[in-house]
């Protein structure tokens, strides 16, 4: 695109300066506009319109200025660019000694359209264009019109294409200013669009012929993955030899708030076979800094507070053709961190989609110091959190909802890049020696991955962490249009003691953890997956310690109820279990009908519930049962009690304290007591029955008793 535009520029810089001496002799100047537009036409192609003004200018220099200028592809009803204005100075002189030398090219107002279809045909192509002008069709409006005015002027004026294509005249621009120009780049095929707004270009002594000259332009980038436009700036050394097809960029400096990028590109071939390389380093800048350029939080919002980061540097080298893109070297420098990548792609052809290769390793990587600061609130609770309290008479579920004070995290809804998965394939691994996240050490960490056809593949070997191992595996199908996820993970030996810091909910149980977990899910969008989810996690905890305080809480306040009392208070917070084992089975995502299981010994605990994320809240109707023998008695309860199913409520905040969990449901209590007096009531009965009435009476005693009793 920007060679057919300097195309475009050449040829009617050439074309104005050879007709200068025609319009001279014209009393109105616009009387010329046909022969132009012709004359561009034959030199590149394109058809230029000048629907404004054509001004000559004599003195104090010879100028010529065209108002409202646009230039269209001939087979295409969409304008490719547009200008308000466009003014040339030129030294007519200097073309007598096979030189072109134009004082100053001034455009306000450009705009160019770059446009590509589902098939990745884009709008400034012009390879059809030899057939249209064949067949007839789609023939210029401008070249038929312009035919007939060009017989009357000067055939030297017209014949502008043999001026054009003379590669001995030297051309050269002592000032180009492009004022308030825009570009809108669309590209169906991928589903990407981006703008260049306020971009303003100005360039002193330009030159297309291997002289090297400055050039800088500002501007604002907006692609539609951002929010708010970034402003950008680069400054550099250009040097230009068109007929040897040579470009090289020099001295570049690229700044995008905070980092400041320097570096060099040099492109050959422009004429035939395109071939460029090219390295870039960054100045050190910070990198929350650059997240929040790309992505701008809300004016209103506050910032995550951040410990102090260390300054990120990263250098690339590069080189590639039409056909591929060789990346050599990527390496990014964090502290001592030094990671180092390379990769090659293989663009796109008629029968093959993009295919890109990939390498990335590392010594040890720590992330702590770019995590936010944890707030005081979610510090680890004091161990009374979990001591038994007491319990007030359970409330409905609306009005603990209102008395729920905590903060909800809002659930985030994105579509799954489903489209793009189909658009390319990708083969290559991650190898890390280690990576720390705050009290948290993950060791020999290798991860392939492998997008083939719309399906990616990732799998972990096993990492070594929290003195035990990580193993998973994820897939994720993308073809057909929805997304089909499946998922396994399995741990061994886990110490939960080395979590605990990160999730404080699980200081009240030690151990080591194992567990195995097999997940799917179908949607195009992460909440139809979360919604869809259907799968097991099984687990066990050996060499375990839990603190119970939220059990003795529960029975407390049902033998709050009962006639006898409870002697559970004398048990110990903590306890240690020969077996502490359970699952969690999903069906159709995690708002509802999760199935709960759990057994520690001799209690056992049974349930159905969900999760809301978005209200950040749980809700699960248990069964607490304590069994009785053969089972071993590690929590010792009154053998009254064995072999029932308590109903507990357990719903509420994620960030409320564990005493406010869960709750005994207290009609469902008291119903279970007057069972169990009745159940006693008639034991007793019937031992009076069996020992004073006569065996041929017992019979009707009892049924007696039984109608009285119900």
């Amino acid at each position: 695109m920007i060679k057919n535009v300097l195309r475009v520029l050449l040829a009617l810089a050439v074309l104005l300066v050879l007709s200068i001496a025609g319009l001279v002799y014209l009393v109105n100047p616009n009387q010329y506009r046909s022969a132009i537009e012709l004359a561009i036409f034959e030199s590149t192609g394109y058809e230029l319109i000048i629907a404004g003004d054509l001004d000559l200018q004599f003195s104090p220099y010879f100028g010529l200025t065209l108002s409202d200028v646009r230039l269209r592809n001939p087979a295409l009803p969409q304008e490719l660019a547009s200008t308000t204005e466009i003014a040339l100075r030129v030294d007519p002189r200097r073309l007598l000694q096979r030189e072109l030398l134009i004082y100053e090219l001034r455009a306000d107002d450009f705009h160019v359209n770059y446009f590509t279809d589902d098939v990745a045909r884009n709008n400034w192509d012009l390879q059809n264009r030899a057939t249209d002008i064949a067949s007839g069709t789609n023939a210029s409006p401008a070249t038929t019109t312009a035919a007939s005015a060009t017989k009357s002027t000067s055939n030297s004026a017209v014949s502008s294409s043999t001026v054009v294509s003379d590669e001995s005249i030297r051309t050269s621009l002592e000032r180009i200013l492009i004022n308030n120009a825009s570009v809108d780049i669309q590209d169906l095929s991928t589903g990407s669009r981006y703008s260049i707004n306020n971009l303003n270009i100005e360039s002193q002594h330009a030159n297309m012929n291997g002289e090297s000259f400055p050039l800088s332009l500002d501007f604002t980038f907006l692609n539609n993955g951002i929010s708010e436009p970034m402003m950008m700036g680069v400054r550099s050394n250009a040097t230009f030899d068109q007929s040897a097809g040579y470009l090289l960029l020099s001295e570049i400096n690229f700044n995008l708030t905070p980092i400041l990028i320097l570096g060099q590109l040099s492109v050959t071939g422009l004429n035939d076979s395109l071939r460029y390389e090219g390295s870039m380093e960054s100045s050190p800048f910070s990198l929350s800094d650059f997240l929040q350029t790309l992505n701008p939080a809300p004016s209103d919002s506050e910032l995550p507070v951040v410990s102090a980061e260390p300054p990120v540097v990263i250098s690339i080298a590069f080189s590639g053709d039409q056909e591929q893109i060789s990346v050599s070297r990527v390496t990014l420098s964090v502290a001592d961190t030094v990671i180092q990548a390379n990769a090659d792609i293989r663009l796109a052809t008629e029968f093959e989609p993009t295919s890109i290769s990939y390498e990335i390793s590392s010594n040890t990587l720590d992330l702590t110091p770019f995590m936010a600061a944890s707030d005081s609130s979610s510090a680890t609770p004091n161990p009374e959190e979990v001591a038994p309290q007491p319990v007030t008479p359970a409330v409905d579920d609306s009005a603990r909802a209102q008395n729920t004070g905590a903060t909800t995290t809002a659930q985030s809804d994105s579509p799954l890049p489903l489209e793009l998965l189909n658009s390319f394939n990708l083969l290559g691994s991650i190898s890390f020696e280690s990576i720390v996240l705050d009290s948290l050490t993950f060791n020999d960490i290798t991860v392939f991955t492998n997008l083939e056809d719309g399906v990616l593949d990732i799998e972990s070997q096993p990492i070594s962490t929290m003195e035990g191992t990580l193993l998973g595996n994820f897939r994720l199908d993308a073809r057909g249009g929805v997304g089909d996820m499946s998922t396994q993970l399995a741990a061994n030996q886990i110490n939960i003691a080395a979590i605990s810091p990160a999730i404080s909910r699980l200081d009240s149980v030690t151990g080591r953890l194992n567990l195995q977990s097999q997940h799917t899910a179908r949607g195009t969008t992460t909440t139809e997956l979360i919604n869809s989810l259907n799968g097991s996690s099984q687990f066990t905890i050996t060499d375990n310690s839990v603190n119970i305080g939220i059990i003795k809480q529960v029975f407390t306040a049902i033998s709050a109820l009962s006639t006898s009392g409870e002697t559970i208070q004398q048990l110990p917070d903590e306890l240690s279990f020969q077996e502490l084992s359970g699952y969690l089975l999903l069906e159709s995502g995690i708002a509802e009908n999760q199935q709960v299981k759990l057994r520690l010994d001799n209690f056992d605990v049974t349930g159905t519930g969900g999760l809301d994320l978005d209200a950040g809240k749980f809700d699960y109707d248990l069964l607490f049962t304590v069994l009785g023998d053969p089972y071993v008695q590690t929590i010792q309860i009154s053998p009254g009690y064995h072999d029932i199913s308590w109903p507990v409520s357990c719903g509420s905040s994620f960030d409320d304290a564990v005493t406010q969990f869960c709750r005994p449901d207290f009609a469902q209590v008291r119903e279970i007591f007057t069972q169990m007096g009745t159940n006693e009531v008639r034991r007793r009965l019937d031992d009076v029955v069996n020992d004073q009435v006569p065996t041929q009476l017992q019979d009707t005693a009892r049924g007696l008793l039984r109608n009285f009793l119900n």
